[in-house]
């Protein structure tokens, strides 16, 4: 890929976590990294001297915590209010996720959830859509 063709949507699409949902995980430590990093953090003692291997998370997740989002930054002021959760998909990966298709008086700590590929926002003036995950109850 040159950088003469690079166009956003393009330069989107080469972030494996963004879109594959891909972490880093310590084989020694049995932990999984969310963003992927190069190497592993668990505990010093550790001494893990292998390079993280590069997996694709599961799809469905536990709801860890989460908050009703009153005032938005002005990309997302036009879904107010919405919901947004801290999921874990594996020990140690976890993720932040708007919580989508679901009344705020049904979302429990504890709830199953499902990661959805689905559109996040709107960009600028000429509407460029921007995708990334979003989180429904199973």
């Amino acid at each position: 890929m040159s950088f003469e063709s690079v166009t956003p949507a393009r330069y989107a699409r080469f972030i494996p976590q963004r879109y594959r949902l891909e972490a880093g995980y310590c084989k020694k430590c049995d932990r999984y990294y969310f963003p992927p990093r190069l190497s592993c953090a668990c505990d010093p003692k550790c001494d893990c001297d292998e390079p993280m291997e590069i997996r694709t998370l599961p799809d469905i997740g536990e709801l860890l915590t989460f908050t009703i989002v009153h005032t938005p930054g002005s990309q997302f002021s036009d879904e107010r209010p919405f919901a947004i959760g801290i999921v874990e998909l594996a020990p140690g990966a976890r993720i932040t996720a708007q919580i989508a298709d679901t009344p705020f008086d049904q979302i429990k700590i504890g709830m199953k959830v499902k990661i959805e590929f689905r559109r996040v926002q709107t960009v600028g003036e000429g509407g460029v859509l921007a995708y990334g995950y979003k989180v429904v109850p199973v």
